[in-house]
């Protein structure tokens, strides 16, 4: 039982990034979708195969990139003045370009 759920564990938290795709190996798909599946979306699949009623709520990496999304988009701060004719919107890039820039980057990575 102990070596099933080690390899479960494997297929579960397996990367499943295009790059890791790539290079090959052992993945969890679904078919004839010829989808490769791996974290939470894995457990729903099994969890549908096996008849097990679980509700739906978004995986775990899309609420963070959701979230993601919103913090670098989101103005931090929005202004206006007479002498300007369109408002004014601070965003996270203004401050810290560089963490605003790996966040689009890991953004693009997930397909967003």
């Amino acid at each position: 039982m102990e070596a099933d759920a080690a390899r479960y564990r494997f297929l579960r938290d397996r990367q499943t990034r295009q790059v890791d795709i790539a290079v090959g190996g052992i993945f969890a798909g679904r078919v004839p979708e010829n989808t490769i599946l791996g974290g939470e979306d894995l457990d729903r699949a099994i969890d549908a195969e096996l008849g097990v009623n679980v509700p739906h709520e978004a995986t775990l990496e899309s609420r963070l990139a959701d979230c993601l999304a919103e913090c670098i988009d989101q103005p931090l701060l929005e202004g206006g003045s007479a002498e300007f004719s369109s408002p004014i919107q601070i965003r996270l890039g203004f401050f810290r370009p560089e963490i605003s820039e790996r966040a689009a980057a890991l953004l693009e990575e997930a397909g967003r």
